[in-house]
């Protein structure tokens, strides 16, 4: 949700017009109204975003892509983090044929696909050469979380600098690092 939300506020920034569409169950009765309006199911995704008529389709990784797959509009995918290895750990799903499978079909079909971190890009370049683009000219770009604006600069009179970390822990990410 927070790589979302930063990519969503600095094309707006940008003056790109944006619609964020959320999977209905991913939502509570006290979610946003705007996001309870775009709120989508599996059946009616295609033909909300036909509805908007976008320029671009940007996907939050790439298991939404079949839903809209259909849609000829330029795709890119932001690739934030492994699902495929996330499914492993979160629900435990060891059919890494499958979700391997679907995750070429998806790559396959993508104009341009971001990684928030320098570490993630030979990760899916692998992928990306799997889905058959030339590995020598990858539509892999490096995009780190977004901002809007620079941060300003912290006075030394306020506290210490806490830090909240948000999401899952996986074994590959060191969130104390940070």
């Amino acid at each position: 949700g927070l790589r979302t939300q930063q990519l969503a506020q600095t094309l707006r920034a940008a003056g790109h017009s944006v619609r964020l569409f959320v999977q209905r169950e991913a939502l509570s009765a006290k979610s946003a109204k705007l996001l309870q309006e775009h709120a989508f199911d599996s059946a009616t995704l295609a033909d909300q975003v036909r509805a908007f008529r976008p320029s671009v389709l940007v996907v939050e990784q790439w298991a939404l892509v079949p839903l809209i797959s259909q849609i000829d509009k330029p795709l890119v995918i932001d690739l934030h983090g492994s699902l495929l290895l996330e499914n492993v750990y979160r629900r435990g799903d060891t059919d890494l044929v499958l979700d391997a499978g679907s995750k070429i079909e998806a790559l396959a079909r993508a104009d341009l696909l971001l990684v928030p971190a320098g570490v993630q890009v030979h990760h899916f370049a692998s992928w990306a050469t799997l889905a058959g683009f030339d590995p020598r000219e990858l539509p892999l770009q490096l995009m780190p979380l977004a901002m809007t604006r620079q941060p300003k600069p912290r006075k030394t009179k306020k506290p210490a600098l806490r830090l909240v970390y948000g999401g899952a822990r996986w074994p590959w990410i060191d969130s104390l690092s940070a």
